[in-house]
């Protein structure tokens, strides 16, 4: 089961390059007034979603706040926390067999889907279907090991897959995993693309709001679905403004034009927003992280020491004060945030600049000479490479700077002798499981294996970690992959958000696997 090279998900970065991770904070003795409208709540999207708000085709970042307030899985990542806790969703409850290849789920009972439909297990194998058919680059592969669904009884469904995997139901849980659509709707609907058309402006969906108009230059409107099997929430009409730039949105905050900004603010903007009374701020926890890779083909990098030294000579500390404002937390692990907390997975990245001095005192001046890489669409990687050029100078190193344009990181494994010796990105997997971490970076195939180098025996070791959940053989995978020295997680990335001090349940409502995302039923007025 292997992610293919889309890179759509990890490139929405940008908009979270300068982030926190504490919790929630507000300042002033009076609350402010409540909305306008208390069962409206007003947003704004930075640019848009950038793809159709269609479950089996959207694989981007913000966008998960049109498609899971639309549509909804079997199971979800648990919100409002860090652990990798599965919560149930359409499903209510779900087992594996001893091999881990067929895994059963329990529907629940009493769902409609918005075109009036009841949902059976009769939905679930044409939306595997529709999945694999049009899934293609994006999401698709979250379903490729199923070989068939069989149905029991009305609601319940058996996924019959064609290898173990003892991760399936964190793989449902993932943000991007598997919606039930209406079988009927999709059908209705087909037309000549399995209903790719129709579900670009409307929804096959069973979740709380219905999708009333979806524009991507101008914005999208969600209502509230009567027959929603889930608790009525506060606001029952959603009004998402699609504007171009940063500042753009958060002019229309603070004229109370929108009542959060959950996207888009650096960390400088962000602590502005801790000294105003009508505002509340919070810095929420995500997987992401400030990452560095380093390509092992190009000269003093072809050393494992050297790049060892290299790693250990980056103080994540510093960087965190300075270019973070102190706001995240240096990465000690080579996973995540949370990905193996009953094991040893921590890296064994210690500062330590003297190795790096020590091994450039004695290079000649023609090995001297290195190339260091960021996405040009990142200020914060572009601050950190130049930082980081200076320290690097001072030791007597040559460095280059080379200001990646967008997709380019993709080709550097095609040309590794052209490719720079460094690259500097952050990003997050498609989910709360070791194997969405591990398959996505390290394998020979690995979509983000920017430089395409692996541990022998990596595949087969990842294959039967899959097989068996054994997170101890994670465990060993990282650290092997640490060892290399080339990958090293830098800084625990999060989200900055701001909400009027009326806004409730922001905390509650987020989920660390899908940065910027709420769910908007959830959110409340405070009284």
């Amino acid at each position: 089961m292997k992610r293919l090279p889309i890179g759509v998900a990890v490139i929405a970065a940008a908009t979270l390059a300068l982030t926190g991770c504490s919790g929630g904070s507000s300042h002033g003795s009076a609350a402010a007034s409540g909305p306008a409208d208390p069962h409206t709540l007003h947003l704004a999207f930075l640019s848009g979603i950038g793809q159709p708000p269609d479950p089996d085709v959207f694989y981007g970042g913000n966008g998960n706040n049109i498609v899971n307030n639309v549509y909804e899985g079997l199971v979800r990542q648990e919100e409002g926390t860090t652990d990798s806790k599965i919560s149930p969703w359409l499903a209510t409850d779900w087992s594996a067999s001893s091999d881990n290849t067929e895994w059963t789920f329990h529907l629940r009972k009493g769902v409609t889907f918005h075109d009036g439909t009841p949902l059976t297990s009769a939905a679930v194998a044409p939306s595997v279907e529709r999945r694999q058919d049009v899934g293609g680059d994006a999401a698709g592969y979250m379903v490729e090991d199923v070989a068939s669904v069989t149905t029991p009884d009305d609601y319940t469904a058996v996924f019959h897959l064609t290898s173990p995997n003892a991760s399936f139901a964190t793989i449902m849980a993932s943000p991007f995993g598997l919606k039930l659509e209406s079988p009927a709707c999709l059908t209705k609907n087909a037309g000549s693309d399995k209903a790719q058309t129709y579900l670009q402006t409307h929804d096959c969906g069973s979740g709380p709001y219905v999708l009333e108009t979806a524009d991507d230059s101008v914005g999208y409107t969600m209502s509230y679905f009567d027959k929603w099997w889930g608790t009525k929430p506060q606001f029952t009409s959603i009004d998402y403004t699609v504007e171009r730039n940063e500042s753009a949105i958060q002019l229309k905050f603070d004229k109370g034009q929108i009542d959060a900004i959950k996207e888009g603010l650096t960390g400088s903007a962000f602590n502005s927003y801790k000294k105003k009374d009508d505002a509340s701020t919070y810095a929420l926890s995500t997987l992401q992280t400030e990452q560095m890779r380093i390509n092992p083909t190009n000269g003093a990098f072809a050393d494992v020491e050297f790049r060892q030294a290299f790693r250990d000579f980056i103080d994540a500390e510093s960087l965190n004060k300075t270019l973070w404002l102190g706001n995240v937390k240096p990465a000690t692990t080579i996973y995540g945030l949370g990905f193996l907390p009953g094991t040893d997975a921590d890296s064994k990245r210690r500062y330590d600049p003297s190795k790096l001095k020590k091994l450039v005192s004695s290079m000649s001046e023609g090995e001297k000479t290195l190339t260091l890489g960021y996405r040009a669409s990142s200020d914060t990687d572009s601050q950190l490479v130049n930082l980081l050029a200076a320290q690097l100078q001072s030791i007597g190193l040559k460095p280059k700077i080379y200001a990646a344009p967008q997709g380019a990181e993709w080709k550097f494994a095609d040309n590794l002798k052209g490719a720079p010796d460094v690259f500097f990105a952050a990003s997050y997997p498609d989910g709360h499981d070791p194997y969405l971490w591990a398959q996505l970076y390290w394998p020979s195939d690995g979509p983000l294996n920017t430089f395409a180098v692996t541990v022998p025996g990596l595949d087969d070791q990842l294959k039967n970690a899959l097989a068996t959940g054994d997170e101890s053989l994670y465990a060993t995978i990282g650290h092997e992959v640490d060892d290399m020295g080339t990958f090293t997680n830098l800084e625990y990335l999060a989200d900055f958000m701001v909400g009027k001090k009326w806004l409730t349940g922001v905390k509650q409502a987020h989920d660390v696997t899908a940065p910027g995302y709420l769910d908007f039923t959830k959110l409340g007025i405070a009284d």
